[in-house]
């Protein structure tokens, strides 16, 4: 997820200053983090969660996050919650520690016992096999020796070994001295020294990390796992220290803050923008001008360089701006502790960014109506 604090005057960008960690918590609301902790605390908490609408509890494990899908595939009958599960655990068996191989193992088996209670259904994208050999048991036992767990017989009922799975994995993560699952950390970005300084100095425990030009402080805030990343500045910079800090530290939500102008009016000084989508603002194409007839900005037309895989600029169809949508989850709870927030408003919006600086108000003006507004 993205948030902005808007610094400078309507019209005119700044540089990026934190903004997330300075909201002040109300007094009887819960933080984010706590609100977690009590969704994940157990396998009653867990089931109930499954019996709800809505997505998984944000913080939960590979392995747990899959049995969640699993869990709900069982009770509601949907096939497409299994095969949730299935790529869950297929994206995440690669690396790890052996005792989280052994869990991603088990669910993969319990996943193969789901469909094997299903019969029919094709085989899950990713085992290789040809419809007309699938046995989904047979697979199955291979990952329940991988989990070094037996085959149960086939009288035992699927939401019993899902509770039995659930219980082991819950006892594996739980925390001998807090009593609690142990959760996966939030990484929360900032690109330049002024940001990261003050997020880090916020946590307890720290110790300070460095891979290549990338800074990471490993800490706690309120017992929770947090790691503050200093970037570099650029969008180069921060996509590749997201990707270093992801496939080193694998945190449950990356939060990305800064500071931004304020391209609505209606946005002044101290407000607070959460990304509910976000955008390269730097992606155009230009119109065809011969030598000589000059260049004329606002006739440049958006362009989303992922709308197929040949050329962007040659392709009628990437004529657009390509957003992407914030976390749900994330966005919720921003909006469940925004109330606290003294210095501004809070609000949902879009975080567009590029690598220039925009002093031009009829650009910056044509930005928010021609693009973003679109």
């Amino acid at each position: 997820m993205h948030a902005a604090l808007v610094r400078a005057r309507p019209h005119k960008t700044s540089s990026a200053v934190s903004a997330v960690a300075r909201v002040p918590r109300p007094g009887p609301m819960p933080t984010a983090a706590a609100a977690a902790r009590q969704i994940v605390d157990d396998v009653d908490s867990l089931a109930s969660s499954i019996a709800k609408d809505g997505a998984p509890p944000l913080l939960l494990p590979a392995a747990l996050r899959a049995l969640w899908h699993a869990g709900r595939g069982i009770a509601r009958g949907t096939q497409s919650e299994v095969d949730t599960a299935h790529n869950i655990v297929v994206g995440a068996t690669a690396g790890g520690d052996p005792a989280e191989q052994a869990s991603l193992a088990w669910v993969h088996a319990h996943v193969h016992r789901i469909e094997d209670f299903g019969k029919g259904h094709e085989p899950p994208a990713g085992d290789g096999e040809p419809a007309s050999s699938w046995d989904p048991m047979a697979v199955a036992a291979e990952f329940y020796r991988e989990a070094g767990r037996p085959v149960p017989e086939a009288d035992v009922p699927l939401e019993t070994e899902w509770r039995e799975l659930a219980e082991a994995m819950f006892a594996r993560q739980r925390d001998s001295t807090r009593g609690r699952p142990r959760m996966r950390p939030v990484l929360i970005q900032g690109p330049m020294p002024i940001e990261a300084d003050f997020f880090a100095s916020k946590l307890v425990s720290v110790t300070v990390e460095r891979v290549a030009t990338f800074v990471f402080h490993v800490g706690t805030l309120d017992g929770f796992p947090v790691i503050v990343a200093k970037t570099g500045k650029g969008m180069e910079n921060t996509a590749a220290c997201t990707a270093v800090a992801i496939e080193r530290y694998h945190p449950c939500a990356v939060i990305n803050q800064g500071t931004a102008g304020g391209h609505d009016p209606s946005l002044h000084v101290g407000d607070i923008v959460l990304g509910k989508r976000s955008l390269n603002i730097g992606n155009f194409k230009t119109p065809k001008r011969a030598a000589g007839e000059g260049s004329l900005p606002l006739s440049w037309i958006p362009m989303d360089i992922m709308a197929s895989e040949g050329s962007a600029g040659e392709d009628p169809d990437a004529e657009k701006p390509r957003f992407y949508a914030g976390c749900p989850a994330l966005l919720a709870a921003a909006n469940a502790v925004k109330q606290g927030y003294r210095r501004g408003k809070v609000v949902e919006g879009i975080i567009a960014s590029a690598n220039f600086w925009n002093n031009e108000v009829d650009r910056i003006c044509w930005l928010h109506e021609q693009v973003c507004v679109q």
